[in-house]
């Protein structure tokens, strides 16, 4: 089941903190921008990683670059096309690989969905509560 909650993303309590970004290595704007300031090497590990696969879509699409240990995991959701708009496709297989290894872990996870909720829903294929 999911649950929405309102508040800071950064100061939510499950484990998993699971956000989009995009090939090019750069954390620049919204929610990817506020991870980056607040986990202090997470944008130059994201970088590396998208420099090492040559900031290939290819490569990239629908992975998931996961950053951090124990209480607190960002996951990293290669799922935006190189004109930074969501595939949504992309974002179907990477969000079933980051809940797939949550269960496998015990975690839990936190997703941003900024009134987007009926596109998130269609990708993740269940009911949102309240």
């Amino acid at each position: 089941m999911i649950n929405i909650k309102n508040g800071n993303l950064l100061e939510a309590k499950e484990n998993i903190i699971v956000h989009q970004v995009n090939v090019d290595g750069i954390m620049g704007g919204g929610v990817a921008k506020q991870l980056a300031d607040r986990f202090q090497d997470l944008e130059k590990f994201y970088a590396k990683h998208c420099e090492y696969l040559n900031n290939s879509y290819e490569f990239l699409n629908g992975t998931v670059l996961f950053y951090g240990s124990g209480n607190k995991i960002i996951a990293n959701m290669f799922s935006q096309f190189p004109n930074f708009e969501t595939d949504y496709e992309a974002m179907k297989i990477a969000l079933n690989y980051i809940k797939k290894w949550a269960s496998n872990n015990n975690r839990t996870i936190a997703i941003p969905y900024r009134n987007r909720m009926s596109e998130l829903q269609k990708v993740i294929g269940t009911q949102f509560t309240r």
